[in-house]
């Protein structure tokens, strides 16, 4: 069996390590974060009966063939209909253009492949469909595989792209995909009040407020409020707190989505008063053991049972050194739900667990 899978650029050789504790495969092809494996073993089924920390995606290639390059599409085509396509249903296409050495870009190819389909009968549709074709370029080589849709965990082969288009030209900074992508990997369904630690410049508190939270974001820098309010979400700057009078947040936050208290983290905590928080949300640029620790702090304004989504920053690429270091200052009061390395992350894991 073939499959591609894929990985962060970081977390290169720590993928390697996770694909051997899967079984024993051969590399028919490398570059740069992306692998074309053969094993004699079901290594979806392994995956999914221990998740890898580093792998994005895993997808089984049906077929592969060399690219010629004079009849490029054309031969990509001839690739296409080697499979078993239903007619009658609707087929997404989708491409991951590794280095093929053509100028074409994925979404071209995509389009050109969709217009073939089309004239020889088939359905070629993006919105809600029922079988995913996929193809992956890489070295003059074509790779591609055919799955049901709804049986694909991963149902993206390229989730950059996924998310973002689907925060398209309302998002404020990269950051918002990570956050999307934590709520569906790990599943997470809530609402309540969500404190976003690290709020600047506000993608977090945007997307936590459209998920239906009341926000709490803490940051000594200015949010990008004029796009926050661009999405109908109310926003309050409070500066200038004094720590011998704590400021009500719960009364505040009745009254609008987002308040943003525009302090340092480290002093935020002392000066407010807060109750019924079921979200804390962590992506501070700083080493995880001072995050894990300032966050804690923060743990008398959250119930039993609290969500936490954390981005462990990883400044080397000892990154089970910097996950045990937060987990061992987290461990006494979360039980720690799961690790993952996501798409969107830079040189970071996400961390996800409950407040017992």
């Amino acid at each position: 069996m073939m499959y591609f899978i894929y990985s962060g650029m970081f977390f290169e050789r720590s993928l390697y390590g996770d694909l051997l504790e899967l079984g024993k495969f051969r590399v028919l092809e490398h570059e740069r974060n992306a692998m074309i494996i053969e094993t004699e073993r079901d290594f979806i089924k392994e995956h999914d009966k221990k998740p890898s920390m580093f792998v994005h995606g895993m997808f089984r290639m049906d077929v592969s063939d060399d690219i010629d390059e004079g009849r490029y599409v054309d031969s990509l085509y001839d690739m296409v209909r080697r499979l078993k396509l239903p007619k009658g249903k609707k087929i997404r296409i989708e491409c991951y253009n590794v280095n093929s050495k053509k100028g074409l870009s994925a979404k071209q190819i995509e389009m050109e492949l969709s217009d073939r389909l089309r004239k020889d009968g088939y359905n070629p549709e993006m919105i809600s469909p029922d079988v995913l074709l996929y193809l992956v370029l890489v070295n003059m080589r074509c790779y591609a595989g055919i799955e049901s849709y709804r049986k694909l965990e991963q149902k993206f082969l390229n989730p950059l792209r996924h998310y973002g288009s689907e925060t398209g030209e309302r998002m404020v900074s990269r950051a918002e995909a990570k956050l999307l992508e934590a709520f569906d990997v790990f599943r997470i369904k809530g609402k309540g009040i969500a404190i976003d630690l690290g709020a600047a410049p506000g993608g977090w508190s945007m997307v936590l407020a459209k998920k239906g939270y009341k926000v709490v974001a803490i940051d000594n820098a200015d949010l990008e409020y004029e796009k926050i309010e661009g999405q109908r979400l109310s926003t309050k700057v409070l500066t200038n707190l004094k720590k011998t009078k704590k400021t009500d947040i719960n009364e505040m936050l009745r009254n609008v989505d987002i308040v943003h208290i525009r302090e340092n983290a480290n002093t935020a905590f002392q000066k407010i008063s807060l109750k019924g928080v079921t979200m804390i949300a962590d992506d501070m640029n700083i080493e995880p053991e001072q995050s894990a620790q300032l966050l804690m702090d923060y743990l008398g304004f959250a119930k039993k049972g609290a969500h936490l989504v954390m981005t462990v920053k990883c400044i080397s690429k000892r990154v089970s050194k910097h996950v045990s270091k937060a987990e061992g200052i987290l461990g006494p009061r979360f039980r720690i739900k799961s690790v993952k390395e996501l798409p969107n992350n830079r040189q970071e894991v996400t961390l996800f667990a409950r407040l017992v």
